[in-house]
């Protein structure tokens, strides 16, 4: 049986790093942030409708912007793993490269917004059914694969897909765990700015739930860029926990 992934201290260490990346990788970060704010402005205006049974417009904004947010990721990744800063053309030319690790951010992006899609039905049954079944099964697939897109995304590491789904095996909770713990403070803040906007702004007018939407998606703008992130950062800490291969050097 897989010994107990050792959590102590990762939160607080997620947390740290994450910022320190930001710091570090300061110009990468001020790009990223410009293009969450154009993000924002394109989804507020254009809206969330879009004449598809399958998907919602704004469920194709975050798809496009996934795909431009990679070069960033792999910022982030390669600052984690103590690896040699590339310029901002060079993490192009290897965002291109690592075609496999497109193809897998897009793969959520795309299942999340379906899964999301499907809930919208009049039947409250079937609503359950697919939040409880589905959001189930893509949770554990997430757990299993958690470290899949740092293996597509960093060449060189010597670790296989296969190598990434076994080591992950019997180790689901503890993974849950260490991603609950680290999302928890960002949540407990995101339940403040909903407490404290709804009571600023007080019932809810047609008028006053446009400007309390707005205000949200202001507040969870720079909520979600750090998000994106933590959820890098505690990749790389679970992929050195489980004991993957790692290398401090380039062998390109």
């Amino acid at each position: 049986m897989p010994a107990i992934l050792q959590t102590k201290g990762m939160t607080f260490d997620a947390y740290r790093m994450s910022f320190r990346a930001m710091r570090s990788l300061w110009r990468e970060t001020g790009t990223m942030i410009a293009i969450a704010i154009t993000q924002f402005v394109l989804i507020s205006f254009a809206g969330r409708s879009f004449d598809s049974p399958f998907i919602s417009l704004g469920g194709l904004f975050y798809i496009a912007f996934s795909i431009i947010y990679i070069p960033y990721l792999l910022a982030i990744y390669r600052h984690c793993l103590d690896l040699e800063r590339l310029s901002i053309r060079n993490l192009l030319a290897q965002s291109i490269r690592a075609r496999y690790f497109i193809v897998y951010e897009i793969g959520w992006q795309l299942i999340t917004s379906l899964w999301g899609e499907a809930q919208k039905t009049d039947s409250l049954l079937l609503m359950l059914s697919i939040f409880i079944g589905a959001g189930g099964l893509l949770l554990w697939l997430r757990i299993r694969l958690v470290v899949l897109g740092l293996i597509l995304a960093v060449p060189n590491l010597n670790v296989t897909a296969k190598d990434a789904f076994r080591a992950t095996e019997g180790r689901a909770w503890d993974i849950f765990f260490i991603a609950f713990r680290a999302s928890l403070p960002l949540v407990v803040i995101m339940v403040a700015v909903i407490l404290s906007v709804s009571i600023a702004i007080g019932p809810l007018s047609d008028e006053n739930r446009s400007l309390q939407i707005v205000l949200f998606q202001i507040v969870f703008l720079p909520i979600g860029f750090i998000g994106l992130v933590l959820r890098t950062v505690v990749e790389v800490q679970i992929f050195q926990r489980l004991g993957l291969p790692s290398r401090q050097h380039e062998v390109e």
